[in-house]
């Protein structure tokens, strides 16, 4: 049964050809779209490339007027400026942090039945920091890319590690994605009238979303039940300090990663090491591993790229000699460092 995925082969993209036909199509039948566009301007808006392969999400009324005057785009050093900052720090999460913490795990993930939980925790949490560095970083550079070319993309981050639930997670990650779900899926089959069962649909059909497996179709199903679960125990949980709410958000929303990087029987073999049945044959991580990850947290919880590239684009040509020297370091870093680059994990979708 487990194969029943295995020999599916989908066109690059798709997922994000799919929402944007969808969105476009059911706009226009809502009479949201007023006006049909030329076949140029339409093909434009199905095909831009910066956001194409991973998001975010746009929709035709988003960016109906920069595709209208994309001919007339004249370059605009602020616009620029922001916009290469953008790109600046994409590649700096994508290169120095995501690809870092990937190749630092290379051992763990082959033999995740030869953990020891020290180990096992090291992999949970290396992996959930990597899918949000990789995501993250993918768009910033489409944002990045879109602003260069005078277009407004929407935010697809909020913190979405700081959430104080579940909810609030999914109101934060991939926001794109969380609300064309809500408005085109959703609201139409009837929303908090029956809470529950809409939820399980939405989130199954998030899981289908990010690929055609039962491993994600699992981890569509086990967001879902957090949703619900917490729906039940709101009361409660709203009680709790609010560094407990997040911390134990983020430790569910990591344990469900396991799932985009193991098969189910990858992700059973790391759950059984997370709690001691496992040979714990390799050697656990190495202080330097363990130095990635805190990088990796102060950089998660404490750096702000959307801050810097505001005021890149406040500056405009004024930029500081300080800001233009850290932009430069950044990129020597990403260049010295390419040659362990990897492709993007969403690619995949």
């Amino acid at each position: 049964m487990f194969d029943f995925f295995a020999n599916a082969v989908l066109p690059a993209g798709i997922s994000f050809f799919t929402f944007q036909l969808s969105s476009f199509a059911i706009d226009r039948y809502r009479g949201q779209v007023q006006e049909a566009p030329t076949l140029m301007i339409f093909a434009a808006y199905i095909s831009f490339f910066p956001q194409l392969i991973a998001g975010p999400i746009v929709r035709y009324h988003e960016i109906k007027e920069s595709l209208g005057n994309i001919g007339a785009c004249r370059w605009d050093v602020a616009r620029l400026s922001k916009g290469i900052s953008l790109i600046c720090f994409g590649l700096g999460l994508k290169v120095l942090l995501a690809d870092t913490l990937s190749s630092a795990m290379t051992q763990f993930v082959a033999t995740p039945d030869s953990l020891s939980p020290v180990s096992a925790i090291y992999v949970i949490f290396s992996y959930s920091f990597q899918i949000y560095f990789d995501f993250y970083g993918y768009s910033l550079i489409a944002i990045g890319l879109g602003t260069i070319f005078g277009f407004t993309f929407p935010s697809n981050f909020a913190r979405p590690y700081e959430a104080l639930n579940i909810r609030d997670f999914w109101r934060r990650w991939h926001m794109t994605l969380s609300y064309w779900i809500r408005d085109y899926v959703y609201v139409p089959i009837g929303g908090n009238q029956h809470y529950i069962r809409n939820i399980l649909i939405v989130f199954l059909l998030c899981g289908l979303w990010h690929g055609a497996g039962w491993t994600f179709l699992a981890w569509g199903l086990y967001h879902g039940l957090l949703v619900v679960g917490y729906h039940w125990t709101a009361a409660w949980w709203d009680r709790m300090p609010a560094l407990a709410q997040r911390g134990f958000t983020f430790i569910l929303v990591s344990m469900g990663w396991s799932l985009f990087l193991f098969d189910f029987y990858g992700a059973f073999d790391l759950m059984r090491s997370l709690v001691g049945f496992s040979t714990a044959e390799i050697p656990p991580p190495s202080p330097e591993m363990w130095l990635y990850l805190v990088v990796s947290a102060i950089t998660c919880f404490v750096v702000r790229p959307e801050n810097w590239s505001s005021v890149v684009s406040r500056e405009g040509t004024k930029v500081s000699l300080l800001v233009t020297v850290a932009f430069a370091g950044l990129m020597v870093l990403v260049i010295v460092f390419l040659d362990r680059t990897q492709g993007f994990i969403y690619f995949r979708f």
